[in-house]
């Protein structure tokens, strides 16, 4: 087990000591560049079942890489790269499964923390944050990265796990901003036969734009809005195809 303590890599630029926000943090002796590599984590590879067994300290120690898989550093005391922490204004982010990289550029002496929302899609490790930031959101929970600024402020650094589960809602926002056509066509949607009517592809678009507000997709529900509006002002009402309630309402999260 103790071969694992070469299993993760950290920046030689990058340093351990305290941290002002828990125990021991990574801090940058030396400027990283955006975009450069700041660690690489390894360790044993768990599945959710061991996961609730573990210690509320290994917990700590574990980050998820897959729906239902985490990676754990084992019984070995934690290393360089395993000592980043989160931040609600985070200054590195993901890329890929196990690799962290900075989002910006990053003075010396400044800590180097990610957001926790960046690589965590379950609840198996959810804690109170003192991050102190103005962007502090209080409670880490492992549905954090469903919210709406999350998404936006993080994209392109999420884990590859995480960023697929995106990638579908994402396709659907572009559809609908696309019009009726695309999106039935691009999102997959079944299409009725020419001949309806717009107001019936409006009331459809209205009902799905009401449940997703009510759900507090407000990113999606804007986006349904954006294509009503639309909508009421063509006028090629009488044969822009229709997407059937059933389609739309399976696509609801």
């Amino acid at each position: 087990m103790r071969a694992l303590e070469q299993h993760s890599w950290c920046n030689p630029k990058a340093i351990t000591r305290a941290s002002g926000i828990s125990g021991q943090g990574l801090f940058a002796q030396r400027p990283f560049y955006k975009n450069e590599i700041i660690a690489i984590w390894g360790g044993l590879i768990i599945d959710l079942a061991k996961v609730t067994r573990l210690t509320a300290a290994e917990k700590h120690q574990c980050v998820q890489i897959a729906d239902e898989l985490y990676l754990w550093t084992g019984d070995v005391e934690p290393r360089a790269a395993d000592l980043l922490n989160h931040s609600c204004d985070p200054n590195a982010g993901m890329s890929g499964h196990f690799t962290v990289v900075a989002m910006r550029d990053i003075e010396a002496d400044e800590e180097v923390c990610i957001d926790y929302a960046m690589c965590d899609g379950s609840s198996y490790d959810e804690f109170h944050c003192r991050c102190g930031t103005r962007a502090c959101r209080g409670w880490v929970t492992g549905e954090d990265w469903r919210l709406p600024a999350v998404r936006r402020r993080y994209r392109g650094y999420f884990a590859s796990y995480l960023a697929k589960r995106l990638e579908i809602p994402q396709r659907r926002l572009e559809a609908i901003a696309s019009g009726p056509r695309e999106l039935s066509s691009s999102a997959g949607y079944a299409v009725a036969p020419n001949g309806t009517t717009l107001t019936t592809q409006t009331n459809l678009l209205s009902k799905w734009n009401y449940t997703h507000t009510a759900t507090g997709d407000v990113e999606t529900a804007r986006m349904a809005s954006m294509t009503i509006r639309r909508c009421l002002h063509s006028e090629n009402d009488k044969t822009a195809p229709t997407a059937r309630s059933s389609d739309l309402d399976k696509t609801r999260r």
